[in-house]
């Protein structure tokens, strides 16, 4: 009896253990970048992975991040979201409208979430179909919002100029608004077609040489990718700035008002997370940034000659002195 009780004991634990070389299901995301490096992104793909980690998903245990970044080139990123779906990830994250668009190229079935997603290319964002959801981007009210910053911070302002890249779709939008807010503040608008770094000592000195006031940079991963640089060169020519991205303030730039980053990688997360658990992406509703930040540079405008209004600094989030 006491041999059989025995064996019987050997048997449940035996069935009970996990089979010899079976392992929890790893489940596979990639991340399709251009513009600023991935070192400078650090802070927001901590902040994606610990939303993912409030769900459940662990990178190391059961999550993978594949990373694909095309650097300063746009031309690379069709390549590296189509080897994303040989990959057979389960999810895409694409940040930016020409990654979107370059996912949507590869890929009919793989879901992609988006961040910075034009709102346009939806009839209906409560329930977009097909396999992509996620953030917009908020892009042309952005740049008007900013437009009215700038406008605020210096009053005597009566000429901007603004960079507009031919190959981002929805700069469009943002000339279009940056122009009707300017209207109403009695602001002419200089557009300058900037495709990358290359052109920006150009457009530095058409703005300077039609009198412009200040510089009105709107978000552009190529333009980002080489912040520091622009940064310089508007201080060069002694031009206030405003930058729709992250990273100029540090650099140096006078102002930057952009969605909060972190945040926005976390819903990103719980997006990624609901699909991992068997959502369709195609029903899950499109949404919108709600938190931005506004930075100031005190230095910067110590050096212009500048001093901002206390309607501009109480509204600040972060000052940098």
């Amino acid at each position: 009896m006491r041999l059989r009780a025995l064996a019987l004991a050997v048997a449940i634990a035996w069935l009970a253990a996990p089979s010899i070389g079976t392992a929890a299901r790893v489940y596979r995301v990639g991340m399709l970048w251009y513009g600023r490096s991935l070192e400078t992104r650090q802070p927001v793909i901590d902040a994606f992975k610990q939303g993912l980690g409030e769900q459940g998903f662990v990178e190391g245990q059961n999550l993978l991040l594949e990373h694909r970044h095309s650097g300063a080139t746009l031309d690379g990123l069709s390549a590296l979201a189509a080897e994303l779906v040989r990959a057979k990830v389960d999810v895409i994250v694409a940040s930016g409208p020409v990654a979107i668009r370059s996912a949507r190229q590869a890929t009919t079935t793989t879901p992609i979430v988006m961040l910075n997603g034009d709102p346009a290319m939806f009839t209906n964002l409560a329930r977009p179909g097909g396999n992509l959801t996620g953030l917009t981007a908020l892009a042309a009210e952005l740049a008007g919002k900013q437009m009215d910053l700038l406008k605020e911070a210096v009053p005597t302002l009566t000429r901007v100029a603004m960079f507009r890249n031919p190959a981002q779709p929805v700069h469009a939008a943002k000339v279009q608004e940056v122009e009707r807010v300017a209207r109403a503040l009695k602001v002419d608008v200089q557009i300058l077609e900037v495709r990358g770094a290359d052109d920006f000592e150009t457009a530095l000195a058409a703005a300077t040489k039609a009198r412009a006031g200040a510089l009105l940079i709107p978000a552009d991963g190529t333009y980002a990718l080489y912040h520091a640089q622009l940064t310089e060169l508007a201080a060069k020519h002694r031009l206030p700035a405003i930058y729709g991205s992250s990273d100029y303030a540090r650099s140096g730039g006078l102002m930057e008002f952009v969605p909060n980053e972190s945040e926005a990688f976390r819903s990103v997360a719980r997006y990624v997370a609901r699909i991992l658990k068997g959502a369709n992406p195609g029903d899950l509703p499109i949404e919108q940034p709600t938190r931005f930040q506004l930075t100031l540079n005190l230095k910067t405008a110590r050096t212009l000659g500048l001093t901002f209004p206390p309607s501009v600094l109480l509204r600040a989030d972060a000052v940098i002195e």
